[in-house]
Formats: structure tokens, C-alpha cells, sequence
């Protein structure tokens, strides 16, 4: 018997080769290696280049094992094993390429860190002078080097976050913690964009969620993410809440969950674009909320939440009238 995809691999057509003489039936090298097995006893591994007319070469891996009957004490026949090298060739170098993408963005990464803290350093250094010796003008350039040298740092911390992501080396410190604790931090450290975008801002913490085991300095991470994104795309004076709550079990499970919402009035996702949220490289805005992100950060999140802690993260948002964020995950 010969299959289909043989068929076409070996470029014999069934009707031709069943019944007839594998010499005469089969590509002489494959021919060569039955004998060769018929000599031997052994399994044959070989490559083979196939050339078909007006076509391209394809390059086959050959194994040719014996067929035994059931006792084992005779041999039945061959099996003939073919595989496309090429496309076998063509993934390894793919995951090779991949390999030296994370390998070069790490490096890069971590050499541009050690200047760019010297530059951070001597910038608040300077923003410090209390003796009035920084001219007013040279503070507010001094001001923007260090608020680009701060964006600068969150952008390298993403791209090192995809790279150990990717190599499965995302490093999880597990404690126990409120998480209304780690809420209120992140509202404090975010306060200033808060303010500055005159935003209204409802926090709707249930008292009794208790503690959880959680890696804190990641979930941080992802409620600054989330509630970041929600200041961003909310025009001026718009209103944000965030809550957390005890929630049910996932499904096949009886231990509780924690949701926390985010949820603003900002100006929306639409439906078709839901899904290129959570996308590596991908940013769903307006030119008039332009932002020079990497398009990391929600890949960032779903990957914390979902192989992290194993929850799940969703959103819900209707375009112009704003975007809710959901994150769950199991309690213990």
C-alpha cells in the first residue's frame, strides 16, 4: 500500500506501484536502500532529492524499517517512512532566527539600562537643587529628559518581560497579601496622571476579599498596565472605578476566585479589535491619543495573569463609550 501524501512526495502515482516490483515502482535511491535492508536486517535512514520536472528539488528524510509477523520470527515486508526535510529545515531555522531576535533584544536591552540610569540619576539629581542654582528654563528641559528617561525604562522593561516571557524564564515571587493593598499602591504611585487629566476616580473595594497568594511585584505590574491605559485613553475630567470582589469558582474547580474591574469612560475599543488588544506589537488607538508604547503591555498582562496565577483576563468595551479590564484569578 502506498498513501496519498507518498504519492506526491515520491511523485508515483498508486495505481503504478501497487503490485508491481519496488525496483521498477520506486526512485532508484529508495529502491537501493530495501535492498539495502534486505541485506543488513537493519533500519535505513537516508536523505533524498526528488526532481520533478518544471519544479523545484524536494528533499526527503527516508526510514525504511522490516515488518515482522506477530511472533516475530519472520519478516513481512518494509514500511517506508518519508519526511519533508525542507520544511523541517526551514521551521529549525526559524526557531533559530526567533532565538537570535530574543538573544540580540536582550542584549541590547540590558546595555542601554547602565547609561540610561546614570542619565536618570543626574536628572533627579538636578531636578533636587533646592538652592535655586538651576535656571528655571534648564529645569523644564532637565523635567522632560527625565520624564522621556522614565518612559525609556518602562519601554526596555517590557521588551526584557517579552524575552524572558518567551523563554519561559518569567521569574513569579508568590506571597500572601490584600490585594486591596496592592490596588490602593498602584492608585497612589498613578495619582499624579490622575490629576493631571483631572479624572474622577471611584474605588469600590469590597473590605472582606481577604488575603491571596500572589506574586505582588507582577500583579502590580498589571493593575499599573490596566489602570494606566485606562487614564491614556480617557479624554480630560472622564471617570474611572476600579473594584475588587470575591468571585465564583472556574469552572471544574472549587476554589474562589478574585475579580478585580477596571472599568472607564473612555473612548472604547471596537468589536473587531477586541482581540488585537492582548496581540505582541499590537496598539489599538486614535492618532489623537497617539502614544509611543512597544504594544507589549497587554501580552505582558494576559501571560502574568493566565500562566502566572491561572486566571484569565478579558475586556469589555463598546467604541466611544469606554473599556472595562477583568482580571481573575483563584484565591489560593
Amino acid at each position: 500500500m502506498i498513501n496519498s501524501t507518498a504519492e506526491i512526495a515520491l511523485d508515483i502515482r498508486r495505481q503504478d506501484a501497487v503490485g508491481a516490483d519496488f525496483h521498477e515502482a520506486l526512485p532508484e535511491k529508495v529502491a537501493d536502500l530495501i535492498d539495502n535492508l534486505e541485506n543488513t536486517g537493519s533500519i535505513e535512514e537516508a536523505e533524498l532529492a526528488i526532481n520533478k520536472p518544471g519544479r523545484d528539488s524536494q528533499y526527503l528524510g527516508l526510514t525504511i524499517s522490516p515488518m515482522r509477523s506477530e511472533d516475530g520470527s519472520s519478516k513481512s515486508g518494509q514500511v517506508v517512512v518519508c519526511r519533508d526535510l525542507q520544511l523541517s529545515r526551514e521551521v529549525q531555522k526559524l526557531r533559530e532566527l526567533d532565538a537570535m531576535k530574543n538573544d540580540f533584544l536582550s542584549l541590547v536591552t540590558h546595555k542601554l539600562r547602565t547609561p540610561l540610569t546614570s542619565i536618570m540619576a543626574y536628572s533627579e539629581t538636578l531636578l533636587m537643587d533646592e538652592e535655586g542654582e538651576v535656571p528655571g528654563e534648564w529645569r523644564e528641559y532637565i523635567t522632560i529628559i527625565h520624564s522621556e528617561g522614565r518612559r525609556l525604562c518602562r519601554l526596555i522593561d517590557d521588551v526584557l518581560d517579552l524575552t524572558r516571557m518567551e523563554a519561559g524564564k518569567m521569574s513569579y515571587d508568590y506571597e500572601t497579601q490584600d490585594p486591596n493593598e496592592i490596588i490602593g499602591a498602584v492608585v497612589m504611585s498613578l495619582t499624579p496622571q490622575l490629576e493631571e487629566k483631572c479624572h474622577h476616580l471611584e474605588l469600590d473595594l469590597d473590605e472582606n476579599v481577604g488575603d491571596c497568594r500572589l506574586a505582588v511585584d507582577r500583579i502590580t505590574q498589571v493593575l499599573t498596565n490596566i489602570f494606566s491605559n485606562a487614564i491614556k485613553y480617557t479624554d480630560a475630567g472622564g471617570t474611572i472605578v476600579i473594584s475588587s470582589k470575591r468571585a465564583e469558582p472556574f469552572p471544574e474547580s472549587s476554589t474562589p476566585t478574585l475579580l478585580i474591574t477596571v472599568k472607564d469612560n473612555g473612548i472604547g475599543i471596537a468589536p473587531e479589535n477586541l482581540d488585537r488588544v492582548f496581540s505582541k506589537f499590537e496598539m489599538v488607538e486614535s492618532v489623537k491619543h497617539h502614544t509611543s508604547g512597544t504594544g507589549l503591555s497587554m501580552a505582558i498582562c494576559r501571560q502574568i495573569v493566565e500562566e502566572g496565577h491561572g486566571g484569565k483576563i478579558w475586556l469589555e468595551s463598546e467604541l466611544g463609550h469606554g473599556t472595562t479590564v477583568n482580571v481573575q484569578i483563584p484565591v489560593a
